[in-house]
């Protein structure tokens, strides 16, 4: 969130990579004209790869058009694209991410009064612990985690990063006796928990952080969590109860 340049994205891509994904290996070009990230899982092409490649991509994609100055044409390929694919995507041998490259905004962005990086450490915290379930439940647990920013995607972005319908998404997780809202609504109360540990942040930051545009509204999600108001679960927390 602080790199201004595309050579300092791919840094701290590979670093991260390196860290929670080993089994996946980057391959980044630049010219004047054009970018390029590949990856692939080395002798594996099974339909969990796939789907963890294709999810990956488009993480990427969108941090890169969130972090852009101007907007780029982002374009995508997948050796399984099929016509139902999002707009952006198209059929080649690997897995792989091109654009122009450009000069990133992310650094003139006021990230400090978010306290971020503090929640990042909570985010990937969910993720390693879920990691080991493979569960469609799980999977999308991930997913969601994995494209915050901070707050949690709507179905209809997981859904596309799944290749799959909302119904599709709703549905499988009715086999597992789940739904997506109750889904998001157990993340946030997760993320809340943590983030009222921190006199840093603010009640009504909180609640934006965690997608809510009025105050009654956090509220009223926050006492069906917890049947107290925030000051008296905050006090509790901070006491250590």
């Amino acid at each position: 969130m602080e790199t201004t340049t595309i050579e300092e994205a791919f840094h701290y891509l590979q670093s991260y990579l390196t860290a929670t994904m080993p089994l996946v290996k980057l391959q980044t070009t630049i010219s004047t004209r054009q970018a390029r990230i590949l990856i692939s899982i080395p002798n594996k092409q099974d339909s969990l790869n796939r789907l963890i490649l294709e999810n990956l991509l488009t993480i990427i994609s969108r941090e890169l058009s969130l972090m852009s100055k101007d907007d780029i044409s982002i374009r995508l390929s997948t050796p399984f694209f099929k016509n139902h694919y999002p707009e952006g995507w198209r059929r080649a041998e690997n897995f792989a991410i091109y654009f122009r490259p450009g000069i990133l905004k992310a650094a003139m962005r006021n990230w400090n009064g978010l306290q971020l990086d503090i929640l990042l450490a909570e985010h990937l915290k969910l993720l390693e612990g879920l990691k080991t379930g493979d569960s469609f439940t799980n999977k999308v647990k991930l997913t969601m985690l994995s494209m915050s920013d901070p707050q949690l995607p709507t179905i209809q972005t997981i859904s596309r990063a799944l290749h799959l319908t909302p119904r599709t998404v709703q549905r499988r997780l009715s086999e597992e006796n789940s739904n997506f809202r109750t889904l998001s609504e157990d993340l946030k109360k997760q993320v809340c928990t943590y983030m009222l540990r921190h006199k840093g942040y603010t009640l009504s930051s909180i609640a934006h952080l965690l997608g809510y545009s009025e105050p009654a509204a956090f509220n009223h999600a926050f006492k069906k969590w917890f049947a107290h108001n925030p000051e008296k679960i905050r006090e509790r927390l901070s006491n250590g109860i």
